[in-house]
């Protein structure tokens, strides 16, 4: 397994959308194990391919507290959601910024394992938030994109002015 380098706002990458996936072999077992490796070495809950600039339709997750309870969803979809609310978020690619965003507060998705089987999971609250935004990556989506005006004009020069004092 490998740890992979996230791709950072402004990164123009960040707007490039995941591809659907149609083979299941070992390639694809390989990516799932390395994102989940990133994930973890980031201290990150959730990751998609797209923030480490693979163009697939892929995120893996785990929200569990001991961090022992992954999934990797292939070709994800939202089906069904419901109870719209706010809620604070952060991501790796724009690490020490955090911002409130509208996300349902349950969603069912439907997504594949990474050995192509249907899989569908009910969540609620930070799973659910969790999925919405690792599915907006791979829609080239950020949490920053979700914002007004105004708050992006706020949080960019909050970030470029942190990440301009750490290099």
């Amino acid at each position: 397994m490998a740890v992979l380098s996230i791709l950072k706002f402004p990164d123009q990458k960040l707007k490039l959308e995941g591809q659907l996936i149609d083979e299941f072999n070992s390639d694809l077992e390989k990516i799932c194990a390395n994102l989940l490796e990133t994930m973890y070495a980031n201290e990150g809950v959730g990751l998609a391919a797209t923030q480490v600039d693979i163009q697939l339709s892929i995120f893996v997750m785990d929200t569990s507290p001991k961090q022992n309870s992954p999934i990797c969803c292939i070709n994800p979809k939202i089906i069904s959601y419901k109870n719209e609310v706010v809620s604070e978020e952060g991501c790796l690619s724009f690490p020490g910024i955090h911002a409130k965003v509208k996300r349902y507060a349950e969603v069912t998705l439907e997504y594949q394992d990474v050995s192509g089987a249907l899989q569908k999971k009910d969540a609620k609250d930070l799973d659910a938030f969790c999925m919405q935004h690792e599915l907006d990556h791979l829609k080239g989506i950020t949490f920053f994109d979700r914002l007004s005006p105004l708050k992006q004009k706020m949080l960019k020069k909050k970030y470029l002015k942190q990440r301009d004092s750490i290099t």
